[in-house]
């Protein structure tokens, strides 16, 4: 009698995990097509803000299906704990600092508990944990040419249906799944009027929030349109024909620093031409700190003359008075929670006006919740995401198209980094995990699997 032995051959599976002879791979847990299936919904779900109650909280559609995800990823990890480990170690070097931001908001959550500090920071490490998650399923799942196209082939699909759901608001006023909060009454037009015809914003609540979402919209189209990013023929119809809606939605949301901000990712597109890595990010990065200074100057100094430009000297005024919160105590600098001291300063700040919670600013809200080492966290973990997809860039080892993510990704990023100077972007979950579904697809195309990083050439 005699026994067959069955034995794998060492190969290489779609995500770059290879199968060694005798152990089983990542495809016995879940095969590359669910993979790829499971990548293409969740980063479309990454574009809806739909929420389900659940009891006494509520959850997005997109949350409830990423927690399903870490499931499905926790099974892998099982399945296959050496391969596992690898890409999460790749996680881990391609950016400490972004796993150090997450690692401290944990350190945090509790520590503000014991504090006295309120139950505000558990409620945003909740918004934060579905980025965490996607940032996980692109390292493990995502480093492959297939599960790119599949990823921007869900992603532009949430996209076109967003646009048409803000132009359709836009023209009749609804449908809105998500109200709007009462601050978007007191929305201005281009003009510094008070808006009194119908605003589009999508699956957010509140215009501002929709026109700043859309700003990757413009590279994303233009690239699209010009068949730079790995998606069907007919998406690609379908996305120039979506260009006046988009166009219109964007005029409806009134967002005049978005709009401004669109123009400077168009901008970043044209720097990507250039052939220096070094010279792109140098450019792009400084380009936007010279913008957002600029704007900063015209709304302190013409905000008298320029009606419009009155938002601009308010947010100005909520700086000031983080910069004066960070310093009033140690707990402040070092731990953060400073929102009630926020209330009180901003309203001193601003001659009672406008009392708010944080800084009303994206990058300077990090201080004001998790305090300045959050701040440090968040501002190296960006640097060094964008720095090495455009120095560092490895994206050919994932295909011919790739280059052309890379112009998206990078174009829209820095967008949106400007834009969020003058926006609350660090609350929430859908507009918290667009900027972090950016970073980690720039990690996707400057650390590709070692195997299919390009081998140095050897002169032996």
């Amino acid at each position: 009698m005699s026994f067959k032995v069955r034995s794998w051959e060492s190969d290489e599976d779609d995500n770059g995990f290879r199968a060694r002879r005798g152990r089983r791979s990542f495809d016995d847990a879940l095969p590359p097509l669910q993979r790829d299936r499971m990548m293409f919904l969740l980063l479309m779900l990454s574009t809806v803000e739909y929420r389900v109650p659940l009891g006494v909280v509520s959850a997005t559609l997109f949350e409830l299906f990423s927690y399903l995800c870490l499931a499905m990823l926790a099974i892998d990890l099982v399945m296959r704990p050496k391969d596992g480990g690898q890409a999460l170690r790749d996680l881990w070097r391609w950016n400490p600092w972004l796993q150090l931001y997450f690692f401290w908001i944990v350190f945090l959550s509790p520590l503000h508990l014991v504090l006295g500090f309120g139950t505000v920071t558990f409620a945003e490490f909740k918004d934060l944990i579905p980025s965490w998650i996607v940032l996980l399923c692109l390292f493990v799942y995502g480093r492959s040419e297939r599960s790119m196209r599949a990823m921007m082939t869900g992603l532009l699909i949430g996209v076109l249906v967003h646009v048409a759901l803000g132009a359709m608001q836009g023209l009749t006023g609804g449908p809105r799944p998500t109200p709007l909060i009462d601050a978007s009454a007191a929305k201005m037009t281009i003009d510094g009027a008070v808006v009194s015809a119908n605003m589009a914003s999508g699956w957010l609540t509140h215009p501002n929030g929709f026109a700043m979402w859309l700003i990757p919209v413009v590279p994303m189209f233009l690239l699209v349109a010009f068949g730079k990013l790995p998606t069907g023929s007919l998406l690609r119809w379908g996305t120039v024909l979506m260009v006046p809606a988009f166009c219109y939605a964007t005029y409806m949301t009134f967002g005049k620093g978005a709009m401004l901000w669109m123009l400077f990712a168009l901008g970043c597109c044209v720097v990507s031409l250039l052939r220096s890595g070094e010279l792109k990010w140098q450019l792009m990065f400084w380009g936007a700190c010279a913008c957002i200074a600029l704007l900063a100057v015209m709304g302190r100094y013409l905000s008298a003359s320029m009606h419009a430009l009155e938002t601009i000297n308010t947010r100005i005024q909520l700086w000031e008075a983080t910069i004066d919160a960070m310093f009033s105590g140690v707990n402040y600098f070092f731990f953060g929670a400073a929102f009630d001291r926020m209330l009180t300063l901003s309203y001193w700040y601003t001659n009672g006006h406008f009392p708010y919670p944080t800084s009303h600013n994206g990058v300077l809200s990090q201080a004001v919740c998790y305090g300045v080492p959050g701040l440090i966290f968040y501002v190296a973990s960006i640097i060094r995401a964008t720095r090495r997809c455009l120095v560092h860039p490895q994206e050919q080892a994932l295909g011919l198209l790739m280059p052309g993510v890379v112009v998206f990704v990078m174009a829209a990023t820095f967008g949106l980094l400007g834009e969020s100077f003058f926006e609350p972007s660090s609350h929430g979950v859908l507009q918290q995990c667009q900027f972090f579904t950016l970073l980690g697809l720039a990690g996707v195309l400057s650390f590709p699997p070692a195997e299919r990083r390009p081998r140095k050439r050897s002169w032996a």
